[in-house]
């Protein structure tokens, strides 16, 4: 805590007044964190440590599926602890993904260009009335 107090009065001592934008910089350094050691002992030499951890969190993470969707918070309804969080669900694959299809972009790389012929040639159509958007709409693939 001394140290602390110490830091801000030698700053106060050069900068007698704070300007947001200017000394950020400077204030950033003299606030950042101190080190923290532990003298907690395994009884184990630290370099097996230190590799069976990196091996464990290697292969901790190549096992790791990825997100499947993220919740946004959009609203609170109701009053106090009765209320609920309302969430919209951003979905990283599937139907309702933000990804556009292979399609979609082949629609768009070759719309307009000499390759326009290979795409769907329905589709080349209607992306000419209406754009990218309009040619994919309702259009399903069976899987084989």
């Amino acid at each position: 805590m001394r140290i602390a107090m110490e830091k801000e009065m030698l700053y106060a001592a050069e900068f007698p007044f704070i300007e947001y934008g200017c000394d950020l910089q400077i204030m950033t350094e003299l606030e950042k964190g101190i080190q923290m050691r532990s003298f907690a002992e395994t009884g184990r030499s630290d370099a097996k440590i230190k590799d069976k951890d990196m091996d464990e969190t290697r292969d901790y993470l190549k096992k790791m599926r990825s997100r499947q969707y993220d919740k946004i918070p959009v609203d609170f309804v109701g009053k106090g602890p009765t209320g609920y969080l309302l969430f919209e669900e951003v979905h990283h694959r599937g139907k309702s993904a933000p990804q556009v299809t292979q399609e979609f972009r082949e629609l768009v790389r070759k719309g307009w260009t000499k390759l326009e012929h290979i795409p769907n040639p329905k589709q080349v159509e209607r992306m000419k009335l209406g754009g990218p958007r309009y040619a994919t709409m309702g259009s399903k693939r069976k899987r084989r």
